[in-house]
């Protein structure tokens, strides 16, 4: 597992793995992994212009032998910190731009609030995605996709009985912690800024220690020693399965006798 971690704005480069004759044999017991990545398999009998026209047909020949295996599984050995769903955003002219009640209001403008990535596509209060193209994952996380198995024949593809392809959906294993999300006020009522309406004028915004006072129409700060205070709801570990990928195939016969395997893994996102 690699401790490098990348924002999202910059493109994640997978691993490749191509794949080109006239006869391609997969033998028993061979593997080709390319987790999260990609394999492409072309029989062709013209590797200058493989399967140039969809009426090419020759005696070219691509084979999974019975235990063969091909693995572009996605990664499942990311550990994230809960406290990463809690992101820190200010609320200006480009984040208010679809909220114009707020743009100039200067009790919103201006503030600094968290917003749950988790719930990104609730937020219709500001445009957060700005900072969420700056969020940074590892490399493990960013290949936790499954990734893709193309297999082109000019002839035929015999996939085996016993031999397999994993296309199987990885996971991001999340640690038990916190997350804080921002309220806003309306009315002396808390609004989470997930749910909050951009077309209603809100009093104030609130995060982690501090309350809404309706009487003085302020902030307050609170003073607690209570231990996790501020830090917002605490949240147990879970784990956060991802897509499987995809395996396409394109030849002029085919015997499928193998196994595809797309496993995904269940979770609360």
């Amino acid at each position: 597992a690699s401790n490098k971690k990348a924002a999202d704005s910059n493109a994640q480069p997978v691993s490749f793995v191509e794949v080109m004759g006239k006869t391609i044999d997969v033998m028993n017991d061979a593997t080709i992994t390319s987790r999260g990545g990609v394999v492409s398999m072309v029989a062709t009998a013209a590797p200058g212009d493989p399967i140039a026209s969809a009426t090419v047909k020759n005696d070219s020949r691509l084979t999974l032998h019975d235990g063969s295996r091909i693995d572009v599984s996605g990664m499942d050995t990311a550990q994230v910190e809960m406290e990463r769903n809690s992101l820190e955003i200010e609320l200006r002219g480009d984040e208010l731009k679809d909220s114009p009640l707020q743009r100039n209001d200067a009790d919103i403008r201006g503030e600094k609030a968290y917003v749950d990535i988790r719930d990104t596509d609730d937020i219709e209060f500001a445009d957060i995605s700005a900072y969420l193209a700056k969020v940074e994952r590892s490399v493990d996380e960013r290949l936790s996709a499954g990734g893709k198995v193309n297999v082109y024949s000019e002839g035929t593809v015999d996939f085996q009985q016993g031999a397999q392809v994993d296309i199987s959906g990885g996971a991001v294993n999340y640690r038990s912690g916190y997350v804080l999300e921002s309220q806003l006020v309306d009315d002396g009522n808390l609004v989470a800024i997930s749910d909050a309406d951009p077309n209603v004028n809100y009093d104030a915004v609130i995060s982690g220690n501090e309350r809404y006072n309706e009487r003085w129409n302020i902030v307050e700060k609170i003073k607690s020693s209570t231990v996790g205070a501020g830090k917002g709801t605490f949240v147990q570990g879970y784990v956060e399965g991802k897509d499987a990928g995809s395996f396409n195939i394109k030849t002029n016969a085919i015997e499928f006798g193998g196994k595809v395997i797309a496993d995904t893994v269940s979770g609360p996102y």
